[in-house]
């Protein structure tokens, strides 16, 4: 129904307000509960139905406006459309005045959204300027970052330095009141609200800590808040560095820090760096993706997974890391949440740093803030996405748990966080990266800082003759025609590797998801081996230069939908990199893809990049051996057996004593152009600096 008829169908004219002024005032507030109620069907991370949300804010009304006839209004119109039942109840309430139009929008606007989450609300107008002084770091209140769970309103983390700090409000703690108005049922805007006031006022706070059976109140008085840039200090030879947000500074002071670090106590003595981001509430995502870029040399950081396949976004490392290799304890807290959660996340997953303390808060959804007319009406607040680490964790709810649990993972004066004399989790990390016993999670209290027992292995401590195996078969192809050997090819090939040493993750007929998740574990566990083997049998194919392997759900209706639903193998090799053993690379692809007519059709019609059958050229450094079952542009043959010529002839020849692997591949090219009658030549790119035998 059209917006002017949904009005004049309920007689929302001269009959309940002044002609003009009251059909416009009703006009405008229906039509900004409608323009919401559309944005969250099209955008909300949950898929809420249209009707559902408008009963949500249909009972949100009559919950806070009791009426009889509203009520009539909801039974007589149960048969009509969702909009025409709200407008309905609209109208009743109207008719008596029980508030104004914009009250009543509002009221179902909040009602509907606290159908959906805990992160989705409605962001008036002065609360979105707020809101924007915050991100730049500078706003005022108690400076406690608080969620909202089933009408609970839970403390994630109170921010250094602040009211909230040094009054003691802590993780999990429970703030059951605002200065004796309840806060059960509020919306997170409005508990905000609450708390925020003029500086230098007195707001009392009724509070129930973990594990507490009474509450307490806490009165605390109201400050500018000033969200600090990252600071740092040398302890000995290890750098230091607290963050408390990730405001959009974040990025600049942690690279200033370890600058600072690096010239202080001077490169070649720095034992490495403690990144303490207990207490850290989150912020800003982008600047989270950058600082653990920091980090990191290549991989993945953290994968956003929307409500469709295509709104998935992954964040990945750039070449060269600004820590300089340096080994790296990353410090959590129950109170470590958010964009904090994806750097310790993605530092963790990649073995790139010790996670240390107790296990973090689990705020792992994205909210998108969608304006209403520009800001001028506030703005929506809604949960659009949500992120998984490297590995394929979900955060949201589970949190991360640490390498080595550290309890309590904070000083009970929270004042005296980072303070090397009090603060025990910093001290085990300090003893961690000085290569002194670490303490247990049971001990760290009972002992001082600078003594300590261990509990973990030191950094990149390698396992003498890990091998260690990734093979993919993908056959059951849902929009392409199925393969009938692939399945069957990887199956042999995980089986004849174990026999010779390896640790084989074998998987088949994997969606984008599941090779993305594939991936991630298969980048941490190579890091510390001798050697590691990355095997698949499947279709595959390069667009402008960039190699693919296709997964079962990929449709690929045009160029747009390449980066979303095909696997890149470039990024495998790339965590294969960070290997400090031999890496193999063997791809028994069918190189005549399925979709290349479609897909050229459509770059015909766009921007005209170039899609081939062959996969492109590999971008290796030393010590790589990739093994292409064809040349670029020719078909792989599936064959007629239980196995292609191409994995037939490496079966036949990998368990072969004394072969050496560049030798062993070579015997497998011949003996596939004999197979195939000279149809088929096998590709070998090797840069090995030693030698390397399956079958010594």
């Amino acid at each position: 129904m059209k917006r002017t008829a949904f009005l004049l169908a309920f007689g929302l004219l001269a009959a309940v307000f002044a002609p003009e002024r009251g059909y416009a005032a009703a006009y405008k507030a229906l039509d900004r509960f409608e323009t919401v109620l559309d944005l969250v069907v099209a955008q909300a991370l949950s898929e809420p139905k249209a009707a559902d949300l408008a009963a949500a804010a249909i009972d949100g009304l009559l919950a806070k406006y009791p009426s009889e006839k509203a009520a009539a209004a909801k039974a007589r119109t149960g048969d009509k459309a969702h909009l025409d039942r709200f407008g309905a109840v609209f109208d009743a309430l109207a008719k008596e005045k029980a508030a104004s139009p914009d009250e009543l929008a509002e009221t179902a606007i909040k009602a509907m959204l606290s159908h959906l989450g805990p992160h989705d609300y409605l962001i008036g107008a002065r609360e979105y300027q707020d809101m924007k002084t915050q991100v730049r770091g500078e706003f005022g209140g108690l400076g406690v970052e608080v969620n909202v769970t089933d009408g609970v309103v839970t403390v994630v983390s109170p921010l250094d330095g602040t009211p909230a700090q040094r009054g003691g409000l802590l993780p999990r703690d429970i703030i059951s009141a605002v200065d004796g108005r309840p806060t059960e049922g509020l919306s997170l805007s409005e508990v905000v609200g609450r708390m925020r006031g003029k500086v230098g006022s007195t707001v009392a706070l009724t509070v129930l800590h973990e594990g507490a059976t009474s509450p307490v109140e806490i009165k605390l008085v109201r400050e500018t808040i000033k969200v600090g840039d990252a600071t740092y200090k040398a302890l000995g030879d290890i750098g230091y560095i607290r963050l408390s947000q990730f405001n959009e500074r974040a990025t600049d002071s942690v690279s200033a820090a370890l600058d600072g670090l690096a010239a202080e106590i001077g490169s070649a003595r720095l034992a490495g760096f403690i990144l303490d981001l207990r207490n850290n509430p989150g912020g800003l995502l982008d600047q989270a993706v950058a600082v653990a870029d920091l980090f990191l040399d290549t991989g993945e950081i953290a994968a956003i997974h929307g409500r469709d396949s295509v709104d998935t976004q992954r964040f990945d490392a750039a070449r060269g890391e600004k820590a300089g290799g340096k080994p790296v304890v990353v410090l959590i807290s129950a109170g470590t949440a958010s964009a904090a959660e994806i750097v310790a996340g993605a530092l963790r997953d990649h073995r790139r740093a010790k996670v240390m303390g107790v296990r973090s808060f689990g705020k792992g959804s994205v909210q998108t803030i969608f304006l209403l007319d520009d800001g001028a009406d506030g703005a929506l607040r809604l949960t659009t996405s949500e992120y998984f680490t490297p590995s394929g964790k979900r955060v949201e709810g589970a949190g991360i748990e640490p390498d080595i649990a550290v309890d309590p993972a904070v000083p009970a004066d929270l004042s005296r966080l980072g303070d090397e004399t009090a603060d025990a989790a910093l001290g085990a990390a300090m003893a961690h990266l000085s290569g002194r016993p670490v303490a247990t999670s049971t001990e760290v209290a009972a002992v001082s800082p600078s003594a300590a027992v261990v509990s973990a292995p030191p950094f990149d401590q390698a396992v003498l003759g890990k091998r260690v195996a990734l093979v993919l078969g993908n056959s059951a192809y849902r929009h392409t025609p199925a393969l009938p050997n692939p399945g069957n090819d990887a199956a042999d090939v995980a089986r004849s590797l174990e026999g010779l040493g390896f640790a084989v993750t074998l998987a088949l007929d994997l969606t984008k998801q599941d090779m993305d998740r594939a991936f991630a574990t298969f980048a941490r566990t190579v890091q510390d081996a001798d050697a590691a083997l990355f095997y698949y049998a499947g279709h595959a194919m390069q667009f402008d230069n960039v190699n693919y392997m296709m997964p079962i759900d990929a449709a690929l209706e045009d160029e747009a939908s390449l980066p979303y639903e095909m696997a890149r193998l470039d990024d495998i090799l790339a965590d294969m990199n960070r290997s400090r053993g031999v890496r193999i690379a063997v791809l028994d692809a069918c190189r005549n893809n399925p979709l290349e007519a479609k897909l050229k059709q459509s770059m015909a019609r766009t921007r005209g990049g170039t899609v081939t059958r062959g996969l492109a050229p590999i971008r290796r450094s030393e010590g790589f051996l990739v093994a292409f079952a064809t040349q670029a542009g020719f078909v792989a043959e599936d064959g007629a057996g239980r196995n292609s010529p191409f994995t037939a002839a490496l079966l036949d020849q990998i368990e072969t004593p004394g072969l050496e692997v560049g030798l062993l591949f070579r015997r497998v090219t011949g003996a596939v152009r004999t197979a195939t009658g000279g149809n088929q030549s096998p590709e070998l790119l090797v840069s090995l600096d030693g030698e390397f035998y399956f079958r010594p």
